[in-house]
């Protein structure tokens, strides 16, 4: 088994890589956020624009 000491993955949940690490498992804490960045040169032409989702007890997003 190789021993590293850097691992960068983007597997997701519940992954190859989480089950490789013997990770525990996830607790749900209603909560998430999602952050990026990209650069565009040129300019994307896409208007300025935040878009919040909350998702409910039902599982409805409001």
């Amino acid at each position: 088994m190789a021993r590293e000491q850097v691992l960068i993955g983007c597997d997701g949940v519940q992954s190859v890589v989480d089950r490789w690490l013997g990770l525990a498992d996830l607790v749900d804490s209603s909560r998430s956020a999602t952050r990026g960045i990209s650069i565009f040169p040129n300019g994307h032409g896409l208007d300025h624009e935040i878009a919040q989702f909350q998702c409910l007890d039902d599982g409805v997003k409001a």
